[in-house]
């Protein structure tokens, strides 16, 4: 049997959590939110732990680094670090908030809790 490459596995990962930034001020397309975690829930089907804490990982960090975008405005304005830095806080604050939906997949019961046509009518 043909194992998947990590594309096909992480992609609808990070997929749904840039659509589901997108569903928040700043961008407002509110509708993107009812269907946005489809893909990564349907690409959860059948993931070992460790590949559900990596696609948790990696749907947090798209997710997070576009919601907190305005930290990263009073780092640099206010506390005087630099532009680039500024951005890399954010960055590091987004992994570490990540942890917290790749730690929550971590479990096996979570990862299977549906089948693969049922994501759809969440």
């Amino acid at each position: 049997m043909q194992e998947k490459s990590p594309y096909k596995i992480y992609m609808p990962a990070v997929l749904s959590g840039a659509l589901l930034a997108f569903a928040f001020p700043k961008f407002d397309l509110y509708p993107v939110a009812w269907f946005c975690l489809a893909p990564f829930i349907v690409s959860l089907y059948g993931m070992s732990p460790k590949q559900a804490f990596r696609a948790g990982m990696l749907m947090g960090i798209p997710y997070f680094y576009g919601t907190d975008y305005w930290i990263y405005y009073s780092v640099h304005h206010y506390g005087g670090v630099p532009f680039v830095p500024s951005l890399l806080i954010v960055l590091l604050l987004s992994l570490y908030l990540s942890l917290y939906t790749g730690k929550k997949l971590t479990n096996p019961a979570t990862v299977t809790f549906l089948p693969k046509p049922w994501a759809f009518f969440i």
